[in-house]
């Protein structure tokens, strides 16, 4: 089982909690704590993309994959 829960990390680093007191909180060093809240924050869409409408999401995750403009169905 994993010692850092996501969604508090997340929830006390959007609150201003330092790394070295989540650390503290979760049990864990604050290297790890550190580590894991730049792989979430990799796996994040940016905000420009979360703007878009759920049609053109579609489009543009169709074009990542490597489709052509003709190719994509929405």
């Amino acid at each position: 089982m994993r010692k850092i829960d996501d969604t508090q990390l997340l929830q006390l680093s959007a609150d201003g909690v330092a790394g070295k007191d989540i650390a503290e909180i979760m049990g864990c060093s604050p290297a790890a704590v550190s580590k894991r809240l730049a792989t979430l924050r990799r796996q994040a869409p940016p905000e420009s993309f979360q703007r878009l409408t759920a049609k053109k999401q579609r489009f543009v995750l169709a074009l990542a994959d490597g489709k052509t403009k003709t190719q994509v169905r929405y």
